[in-house]
């Protein structure tokens, strides 16, 4: 909880002030399965989709992940109003556990909302 407290604070640093437009992400999905794989499969990866649909440029302002297994890679310069963007989070599923597995990864933009989570899930099998 100590993430996303963080995040609240850096969400509310760089935000919208009078008589400037906003930006606001919209996603496709927030929640991603990865499939099924052995540990030794090593990094897996999902890309999760999103657009700006505010009247303002989108800007990142601070990632946080659950894990230490868990990396983002997400735009780096603002995303103009109307243009579609993309988040990719790859879990490295090496030699983890068989079972079911679920890794977050938090963000705080500039738009609405302010902050996020993305969940990605999968199952690793035996080797």
């Amino acid at each position: 909880m100590v993430i996303a407290a963080a995040l609240v604070s850096c969400g509310r640093a760089k935000g919208k002030t009078d008589g400037e437009g906003q930006a606001s992400i919209v996603f496709d999905t927030q929640e991603l399965w990865m499939g099924s794989f052995p540990s030794t499969a090593g990094p897996q990866s999902v890309v999760f989709t999103f657009r700006n649909e505010g009247d303002a440029d989108l800007e990142f302002l601070d990632v946080a992940t659950g894990c230490w297994c868990v990396s983002t890679v997400y735009p780096e310069k603002p995303l103009k109003p109307g243009k579609k963007g993309k988040i990719e989070v790859t879990v490295d599923v090496s030699d983890m556990k068989p079972g079911k597995f679920h890794h977050y990864a938090y963000f705080a933009v500039n738009g609405s909302p302010a902050q996020f989570t993305l969940t990605v899930k999968g199952e690793i099998t035996e080797k």
